[in-house]
């Protein structure tokens, strides 16, 4: 079968360290920085809003499954970024998958993503705290309330947002952390990729911060990582 190969980002090598805070200490990355956004996006699954147009995309580079670093290949790579506009979390995902695992009836047995929302700040990934959303399926399993989740129709990019059902003030925290489940059959190990603090994390069951900013300032090369199909709406 021939391989399914999507595009990914624009320089989606290209990682900005703006997004996230240094511990002074350690040298690593622990938390991811959600700009404010003047306006929402329509959760459609297409990546076409001006709200994406500020925001700084980072790789999906730790492999939750192994516990290392995971080097971005043909098998599957991904990045995502974040944004905020008043009570509510918005969620931008675009991925390259060789194989995409989607007519199973069985969720174990699809490629997914896995998000952890904890507003609550908890420290630890939790089944209160998961919200399962398959490929191509529109929203969470179980369904919650707080969660409005879109694919594209050709399954390259994905939207959601969350509610967090109070307006956060700026520099408020919560935990997060997600991993796409990418199922290549039964002869491999399900992997699980996702994005992680720099140098990766001791205890895969920790969740990183998130943090609400008003604003960022990009740097050159974080100007020239954008979304890929952003239309012209400026």
């Amino acid at each position: 079968m021939k391989p399914i190969i999507y595009p990914i980002l624009l320089l989606s090598l290209i990682v900005g360290s703006v997004a996230q805070v240094v511990d002074l200490e350690t040298g690593l990355f622990l938390e991811y920085k959600a700009v404010r956004v003047s306006a929402a996006p329509v959760v459609d699954g297409v990546l076409d809003d001006p709200a994406w147009k500020n925001t700084i995309p980072q790789k999906l580079e730790w492999d939750f499954s192994n516990n290392r670093l995971w080097r971005p290949s043909a098998d599957f790579s991904g990045v995502f970024a974040a944004a905020w506009f008043d009570g509510f979390l918005y969620l931008a995902f675009e991925f390259t998958d060789d194989q995409l695992r989607i007519k199973n009836n069985t969720i174990t047995q699809r490629d997914r993503l896995e998000i952890y929302i904890d507003p609550e700040r908890s420290g630890y990934k939790t089944k209160q705290t998961r919200y399962i959303i398959p490929v191509g399926h529109t929203g969470d399993q179980p369904p919650s309330p707080l969660i409005l989740a879109m694919w594209s129709s050709n399954l390259k990019t994905f939207e959601l947002s969350f509610n967090l059902r109070r307006i956060p003030k700026k520099g408020q925290k919560i935990n997060f952390g997600f991993h796409y489940v990418d199922v290549d059959g039964v002869q491999q190990s399900d992997r699980r990729i996702g994005w992680a603090p720099k140098g990766g994390v001791e205890d895969v069951n920790k969740l990183a911060d998130l943090t609400f900013a008003v604003t960022l300032k990009p740097t050159l090369n974080q100007k020239a990582m954008r979304w890929g199909r952003i239309k012209s709406l400026y």
